[in-house]
């Protein structure tokens, strides 16, 4: 959108009067720079040359005075000027996240680019599609997942089993390619339900944006995943073992070997058990939820011939 030099020079007035009441927390800003963003409202951007900018979303801008006015305290953390700010600005987030690919209010931007190839084999992706259709349709919340979503499989993911994003319009959801091994499933679905629940709290947010926090927990209860963070010490050594194809040893087992083998008979106790029915494409046990799921849908599921 384009924004008038009476309208900046306006929200660097209010900046810089908050800067001088209160003892000059934030840092000083030379410029404003607007963006149609639904992830972050505002943010003070770099050290550059010429000074730091302000960064505003165009929902901030067009929200007005009354938005302009609690912007410096919410940069500043103040709480209360924070949540008045994102009520102000609530309805017209929504505008942007309805019209991403729309390039500043001037009319429809370049097609979306495809999204980036997945790394999986076809197997794999089949296995990864049917876990996230299998929460779409049995959660309860399908209406919520968006219609641009990608599923990805990355062979580079090696320092998270996960990850859920938004590139160029599309929501993605990625999974570490290392996952897809067999006696991996429950650490692979339980990533898959973790991602799904940072997808739903993204898109739930005012602001977009997904933490750890009180209400991504509650997502991850809602799709019966741990409300944590993902990767116990325990699933580090079972992802490890699967990717050297250890076998196991004849010698004595060690206490390391012995803690093991008492966290793979726990981990198959969480509510994602895996059944004894094979993924045809992957070579994968289904999750036995998915597995319900395929029987309500399907005479039988695919492999359990």
């Amino acid at each position: 959108m384009t924004v008038t030099a009476e309208k900046k020079a306006r929200i660097l007035a209010l900046y810089d009067e908050h800067r001088r009441k209160n003892g000059r927390q934030l840092p000083p800003v030379s410029g404003v720079e607007v963006r149609p963003n639904v992830r972050r409202l505002a943010s003070v951007g770099a050290p550059r040359e010429g000074g730091r900018v302000l960064n505003l979303s165009s929902a901030v801008v067009r929200a007005g005075e009354p938005a302009w006015q609690v912007l410096a305290p919410a940069l500043a953390g103040d709480g209360a000027s924070l949540q008045r700010l994102r009520e102000l600005t609530r309805d017209l987030v929504h505008e942007n996240r309805r019209t991403v690919g729309r390039r500043n209010g001037q009319g429809p931007g370049p097609e979306v680019p495809p999204p980036p190839r997945c790394q999986g084999t076809p197997g794999q992706r089949s296995f990864l599609r049917l876990l996230v259709d299998c929460l779409r349709h049995s959660s309860g919340y399908g209406e919520l997942f968006p219609s641009r979503l990608h599923l990805r499989i990355s062979r580079r993911m090696t320092r998270a089993l996960g990850s859920s994003s938004v590139r160029g319009g599309w929501r993605r959801i990625t999974v570490a390619e290392r996952l897809f091994r067999p006696g991996l499933e429950d650490i692979l679905w339980e990533t898959v339900k973790h991602e799904v629940a940072h997808l739903l709290d993204e898109v739930t947010r005012d602001d977009g944006r997904s933490s750890h926090g009180p209400t991504w927990r509650q997502w991850a209860r809602r799709l019966g995943a741990r409300p944590e963070r993902l990767c116990t010490p325990a699933e580090v050594t079972r992802i490890e073992l699967a990717r050297r194809g250890s076998t196991v040893s004849n010698s004595p087992p060690s206490a390391s070997s012995l803690r093991e083998e008492a966290c793979q008979e726990e981990a198959l106790q969480l509510q994602g058990r895996i059944s004894k029915c094979r993924h045809p494409g992957s070579g994968l046990h289904y999750p036995e939820l998915v597995q319900e799921w395929l029987k309500r849908n399907r005479a039988d599921p695919p492999g359990s011939s």
